[in-house]
């Protein structure tokens, strides 16, 4: 019985995370110009510094996709910062927590 619940579980989901993906714009537009997609992603650690594009790898992988991606930390409390985005109704692309953390 448990192993049925897992797996229906599981299976909810996938198809929720799915149902997020149904409209990506595309990566180079119809004129042949480079459009590039800039994706905001928010991680939850306010010591968290890096930026994306300062290296070769990231630069490869803009140059490749055509997706540029802009990371988000919190300046102080993480919980306050991540209720105020919820609450608002702003947030980003992409979110990291920690395992441990609600």
């Amino acid at each position: 019985m448990m192993k049925r619940f897992t797996l229906l579980l599981i299976s909810l989901v996938l198809v929720a995370a799915m149902a997020g993906c149904t409209s990506v714009p595309p990566a180079i537009s119809d004129s042949g110009e480079d459009s590039r997609i800039l994706l905001d992603w928010y991680i939850n650690f306010s010591w968290y510094s890096a930026s994306f594009g300062n290296n070769a790898v990231s630069r490869a992988l803009t140059d490749k996709t055509g997706v540029d991606i802009r990371f988000v930390s919190p300046e102080g409390n993480e919980s306050v910062t991540l209720n105020t985005l919820i609450a608002g109704d702003m947030l980003p692309d992409l979110v990291t927590l920690g395992w441990w953390e609600p």
